[in-house]
């Protein structure tokens, strides 16, 4: 992945996660902006506003899926500027457009759904699999720490005891790619746990 398109995920991703941190938002105004039924955990509420947001800075910028697409499993918005597209004026149209479809279309807020110990605890044994998948394909990860030091992690943000998808991602080792291990051992999101 280019370091191009790695810097406008990071971007977008740290937008969304800074405004869903900023914003107080009911549900009641997202539906207003909406004809989707808000059911679900708050990974699949978020993906619904990101299929939004990415519509709406399509219709805006005149840029195609393959350009602002969504991706469900880091529950965030992709801007991919190939060479070409990516001169000030595209970046800074992309960035307008994000600016403005975020007003439309806010984030859902992480505080609306707080975690049960029963969801850390589910999570936690999503994440041991996880690992352990990482660990068949040979991927060099740090052993985790207790369950009880995960577990309390979750319950007290921010998050970040245990992220093996995060050693993989900043040794940008070709053998041990991020994207090819994201895609043989998915990631869980706490996010698919909290109600």
């Amino acid at each position: 992945m280019s370091s191009r398109l790695w810097r406008w995920f990071v971007l977008l991703a740290v937008a969304i996660f800074a405004t869903g941190c900023s914003q107080s938002v009911s549900v009641t105004e997202i539906e207003a902006n909406s004809d989707t039924s808000w059911i679900g955990t708050w990974a699949d509420r978020q993906r619904e506003v990101d299929v939004l947001v990415a519509e709406c800075m399509r219709a805006i910028t005149g840029l195609g899926e393959d350009f602002i697409f969504v991706d469900p499993e880091l529950i965030s918005i992709t801007v991919a500027l190939p060479a070409g597209f990516d001169d000030a004026a595209t970046v800074a149209a992309v960035r307008g457009a994000f600016e403005t479809c975020i007003v439309e279309y806010p984030p859902i807020p992480h505080g609306d759904h707080p975690i049960s110990l029963a969801q850390a605890e589910a999570y936690y044994a999503a994440l041991m699999e996880a690992g352990q998948c990482l660990r068949d394909f040979g991927y060099p990860i740090s052993a985790p720490p207790s369950k009880q030091v995960i577990v309390d992690d979750l319950m007290n943000p921010p998050w970040g005891a245990w992220d093996p998808w995060m050693e993989i991602l900043l040794w940008q080792d070709p053998q041990h790619s991020w994207q090819t291990a994201i895609t043989e051992c998915p990631r869980p999101s706490i996010w698919d746990f909290a109600s």
